[in-house]
């Protein structure tokens, strides 16, 4: 099942990204302190070509 999803696309790193980033936030939900919060992946993707040598 899983190749399956995975032929067609559906799994991105965006989608993965964007799941990971909920997942923070019901884990912080009912902290005295939460963490710092995950940004949006547009601005992660940014932040990640920054970071990669230039060629």
């Amino acid at each position: 099942m899983a190749l399956l999803v995975t032929g067609c696309g559906a799994v991105t790193t965006q989608s993965i990204y964007e799941g990971l980033r909920t997942q923070q936030s019901l884990k912080d939900a009912g902290a005295l302190q939460p963490s710092e919060k995950m940004g949006t992946y547009d601005s992660y993707e940014k932040d990640r070509k920054k970071l990669k040598p230039q060629e």
